[in-house]
């Protein structure tokens, strides 16, 4: 909590705030991160994702976990690996973030079940385009999506989203009565 990046560079990227990189499956759970920000426009605040392992997908589960008032200038937080990674998001929290662009960038297959977002960015969820040809798979039940479906930029053809009738666009009404701060 409460860490920034103030590195800047006009011509490239800097490192991520917080960037972990998973050799193979990996959970997070009862994790918060919160109060974040990136200085560097061409960076994500936190970017958590794999290497290149062509004999198996990495699996990436987030359980319980909340990720709030993240700012990135153009993202705030990337899943993603390559060879069509598995990534999972139960009972997890997106809220108060804030960028340009979205609050979560992600590729692969990917569910999300029972969980929040409520960000200020033009869209919730942004699916990476491959170069190689992978697509996406995701689905979406069970959450509260601020924007409905028209919160996820979907840039390229072959991506299939499922979002299902069990998701809701209401306001989350946290405890502290402060959409932007969950906590």
């Amino acid at each position: 909590t409460n860490c920034a990046s103030l590195e800047y560079l006009a011509s490239n990227w800097v490192d991520p705030l917080i960037w972990i990189t998973l050799l193979s499956e990996t959970s997070f759970e009862n994790c918060l991160f919160d109060h974040l920000s990136m200085a560097d426009d061409d960076s994500h605040c936190i970017q958590i994702g794999g290497v290149e392992n062509p004999s198996q997908p990495i699996y990436m589960n987030t359980y319980n976990s909340q990720f709030s008032s993240i700012t990135g200038e153009n993202g705030a937080i990337f899943y993603g690996a390559t060879n069509n990674p598995h990534i999972t998001f139960i009972n997890t929290t997106f809220a108060g973030c804030s960028g340009n662009d979205y609050a979560l960038q992600t590729h692969g297959v990917v569910n999300i079940i029972n969980s929040i977002f409520l960000n200020d960015t033009p869209y919730e969820i942004y699916i990476t385009p491959m170069d190689n040809g992978e697509h996406t798979n995701l689905t979406m039940d069970y959450s509260n999506f601020q924007h409905g479906q028209t919160g996820i930029y979907n840039p390229s053809t072959g991506n299939q989203i499922h979002y299902q009738s069990n998701n809701i666009t209401d306001d989350p009404q946290f405890a502290g009565g402060d959409e932007s701060d969950p906590l």
